[in-house]
């Protein structure tokens, strides 16, 4: 027995040395991309795990506040920022001193966010008013937005060079520490939004200026007027583009409140969560996927970015096929069965969001030869275009039509960026492809068809179960090719651009 046990364990240290070399032969993009992965993943649990004790403790008023102030930080998150710190890795990329863009733009989101400080509090009486916030909320919000510029601003350095450790390290702190003291102050101290909201406040607060601090003082580049005028130039356009974003993703919940009420909110919400889940997955490939795609531009090497992207589209789309098949037990398992009317648009809100994910890449491309205007008008006509098939469509057919509206809205969102890119290629790469174009169109086709044949099964669950226990079987067969695929997308070749 003890020969045995030797002989286990031997072969168990054996299977955890092979995953050790097969994590170490990964390039940094793919180990970047894991990492925030899993960094999504915990962040998301955290708020999983404490919201049911803010629901529990604090009165459905305090509640209320904190629901208030989140839509507000979202919505001011684009204005008062000017979005520099979106534009930032295309400076990254088209710079050579990428630690002087980096100083720049945080003394210009400095200067920029540190005035609406004084203006919000020198007006902090009425803005509270307007915005129906306590006061202390309300300068807590803008100080909180100021902090977290120069977070974003260096994380997205870090992640512009592959650099996962501290940047997973820092964005664990700022989400595990606010919500503990969060908790610890509800319950503790007194059950109010503020004990909830300011320790987020405050923790983001000292970060945010220790980064300031530590940039400024390392480079002593606060001003650079080239630096300025190009993020201006850039970010001024994608606040346009960016509210439109957030108009396509929130506008159904609004309108079917308004229409249905609050009841098919919650169902057609439980949908769109599930569906969204992809989230995790497509910022993790980003994080790392869009650096890579700008130093391949950079360097010319259009073909390899074309194969690399094939790839990545494959993934996303293989994950999201993934979440639509077990959408219902998914569901099953975060709300229950009295929520198991919005399994069938799990699949239309799923495909929508796979078209998303390609507008983000041709959208990425775009912005990368600075079209950031022509983006901006084509953000806002889709978003309009939503807002018009849900007044048209919901109140003839119910809260589902809001899925399917949301599904051809980003269908033709990313028609019209398939178009401009098409033109951009014409015109500033000589006809060259960066995207696999009819690859693309395949896999397109192939999750749409995917999405049809599961909304068929979902009818019939012993015949769906097996096709997921033979898929299971073959993923487990095949787990070598699968391993090997991996490595062809997380680059291992490619050290030399990380």
């Amino acid at each position: 027995m003890a020969y045995k046990n030797r002989g286990f364990s031997n072969r168990l240290l054996d299977k955890i040395t092979d995953v050790g070399k097969w994590y170490c032969g990964l390039s940094k993009p793919f180990k970047s991309s894991f990492w925030f992965m899993i960094c999504n993943f915990v962040q998301r649990s955290i708020t999983m795990l404490t919201t049911p004790v803010f629901t529990r403790i604090l009165p459905q008023e305090e509640y209320g506040v904190i629901g208030a102030f989140n839509s507000w930080k979202i919505m001011f998150d684009y204005i008062l920022t000017f979005c520099f710190a979106s534009c930032a890795i295309q400076l990254y990329a088209r710079g050579d001193d990428r630690k002087r863009v980096l100083s720049a733009l945080c003394g210009m989101e400095l200067f920029v966010m540190g005035s609406w400080t004084i203006v919000f509090a020198l007006f902090r009486s009425q803005i509270s008013i307007m915005l129906g916030l306590p006061q202390s909320l309300s300068v807590g919000l803008v100080i909180l937005i100021l902090s977290n510029q120069s977070v974003e601003l260096w994380m997205g350095y870090n992640r512009y060079l592959f650099e996962y450790r501290k940047t997973v390290a820092v964005t664990l702190a700022v989400a595990a520490l606010p919500s503990m003291i969060g908790v610890f102050c509800v319950l503790y101290v007194s059950p109010t939004a503020e004990s909830r909201l300011l320790p987020l406040v405050a923790v983001t607060a000292v970060v945010g200026m220790g980064l300031y601090a530590m940039i400024l003082l390392r480079v002593k580049v606060f001003y650079d007027r080239t630096i300025w005028r190009k993020a201006a130039a850039i970010g001024l356009p994608s606040i346009f583009t960016n509210l439109s974003h957030f108009v396509l993703a929130s506008s159904d919940n609004l309108m079917i409140n308004k229409i249905c009420g609050t009841r098919d909110v919650a169902v057609y919400n439980i949908a769109y969560s599930v569906g969204s889940l992809i989230g995790m997955v497509t910022s993790a490939v980003g994080a790392s996927f869009i650096p890579y795609c700008y130093q391949m531009i950079k360097s010319c090497e259009y073909k390899r970015l074309a194969q690399r992207t094939n790839l990545v589209v494959l993934f996303v789309a293989g994950t999201i096929v993934g979440i639509m098949f077990f959408g219902r037990e998914i569901v099953l398992v975060f709300a229950g069965r009295r929520y198991f009317e919005c399994v069938d648009l799990i699949v239309p809100i799923g495909i929508g969001l796979f078209f998303n994910y390609l507008v983000t890449i041709f959208s990425r491309l775009l912005q990368y030869q600075l079209k950031s205007m022509t983006l901006m008008v084509t953000a806002v006509g889709c978003a309009l275009v939503n807002i018009i098939l849900n007044l048209l469509f919901i109140p003839a057919c119910g809260y589902r039509a809001a899925a399917y509206t949301t599904m051809v809205s980003y269908a033709s969102f990313f028609l019209i960026h398939f178009i401009l890119y098409k033109r951009m290629a014409k015109s500033e790469l000589n006809g060259e492809d960066i995207v696999d174009v009819k690859k693309v169109v395949f896999i397109c086709a192939a999750v749409v068809l995917a999405g049809i044949i599961i909304m068929a099964l979902n009818h019939f669950n012993v015949i769906k179960h097996i096709i997921a226990g033979i898929a299971i079987l073959a993923l487990a067969r095949n787990r070598r090719r699968i391993f090997d695929l991996i490595r062809i997308i997380s680059g291992k070749e490619e050290k030399g651009h990380a």
